[in-house]
Order: C-alpha cells, then structure tokens, then sequence
C-alpha cells in the first residue's frame, strides 16, 4: 500500500512539473509571436494575448502555488471586510492632533536651537 501512495506522489509531482513547464513554454511563445507578429492587426493580437494569458492563468491556478495564492487572496479579501474604518471625523481630529504636536515640537527644537545658539555665540565672542 505505501509502494502505491509512493508512486501515486512522484506521478503527482511529474504532473505539477509538466503543468509548469506548459506555462513557461506558453509564456516563451506568446513572447515570440507578439515580436514576430508585431505588424498584424493590433485588435487581433490584444485578442490573442487575451486569450492565451487567460489559458495561461487557468493553467497556473491549477498548481500547487496557483492554489495556494488564490486561498491567500480569498482569505485576504476576507480580512479587508473585516477592517473597521474611521470616520470623517476621527480621521480629521487624529490629522489635527498630529499637526499641533507636530507644530509643537517644531517649536520647542527652535527654541533649543536658539538658546543652543545664543551660548555658543557668548562663548565665540
């Protein structure tokens, strides 16, 4: 029975690495055509394009990693709804709040400067 689940992993393994060669390749000969077909009709080549990343990311969402990053996205989506946003108003009051330390501070440093500067000026001269 192990033998079996072994051998069913490493087909499984063989599966995911074919499923990734087939997007590189996709990739690579999208890459071409667009360079070798620069000169067709723009509206056929976007079409094109379309078309094969869309196949491109069915084949990648498919994966292991595709699947993965899609739970990570849904649950990311999730997580976003949960957020509760501030208001107008706190938003506005925490800006204000930020801006009177802000000033604040801005003028207990020159003062320090200022003082800082009248010694060193008592000492030079």
């Amino acid at each position: 029975m192990k033998y079996k689940n072994h051998r069913h992993l490493k087909k499984h393994k063989n599966y995911e690495k074919v499923k990734w060669l087939l997007i590189f390749f996709i990739i690579i000969v999208t890459l071409l055509t667009n360079h070798f077909f620069k000169n067709c009709n723009l509206v056929v080549k976007y079409t094109m394009l379309t078309i094969i990343t869309g196949i491109n990311i069915i084949f990648f969402y498919s994966t292991k990693k595709g699947k993965k990053i899609l739970l990570f996205i849904q649950e990311s989506t999730n997580e976003f709804y949960k957020i509760t946003w501030p208001t107008k108003q706190e938003t506005f009051y925490t800006t204000l709040i930020i801006l009177i330390v802000a000033i604040f501070i801005s003028f207990i440093l020159w003062l320090l400067d200022s003082i800082i500067f009248y010694f060193i000026s008592y000492i030079i001269a």
